[in-house]
């Protein structure tokens, strides 16, 4: 199955600008979003980073790597980063169906609320798996109803 990158782009590029109040009325979960992310230490990458909600959460001595499909959601996650002067993150434009990283390249890899966004979840958790060190570990935040659900 080809993935419409092309369509997934324009989805997500056309509500970058209101996701923010979507998610602080649909899903408040800062105090999930620091527990899970502040202890995270290494070569960090956070799939499907959206507007960068994560980013103040890392601990400032973690080298993030954050990758979106969308450049509407990229450049409002880089007007937050803007704000994160202490800390190491990089933004990059990137499918998560397709991450262009050698194997066994992270510590961890994040992902929140990512399997509810993207086409082919099978595909992204098999890319995951393949970056991931071995010993290393995923974290994310999903919902399933009305509950927040955490997995480490």
């Amino acid at each position: 199955m080809k993935l419409d990158t092309a369509q997934n782009n324009r989805k997500y590029d056309s509500f970058a600008a209101t996701y923010d109040d979507w998610d602080t009325e649909h899903r408040s979960v800062a105090k999930q979003r620091q527990a899970l992310l502040r202890p995270l230490r290494g070569k960090i990458l956070e799939v499907a980073v959206g507007t960068g909600l994560d980013l103040p959460y890392y601990c400032n001595r973690a080298d993030v790597t954050a990758c979106d499909v969308s450049l509407g959601m990229l450049n409002r996650a880089s007007a937050r980063l803007s704000g994160l002067t202490d800390h190491r993150i990089k933004l990059v434009k990137m499918d998560a169906h397709e991450l262009l990283f050698m194997d066994d390249t992270f510590d961890a890899v994040v992902g929140t609320f990512l399997f509810c966004s993207v086409e082919n979840p099978g595909k992204v958790a098999r890319e995951i798996k393949r970056v991931i060190k071995p010993g290393g570990q995923f974290v994310t935040l999903g919902y399933h109803h009305d509950k927040v659900l955490q997995i480490l």
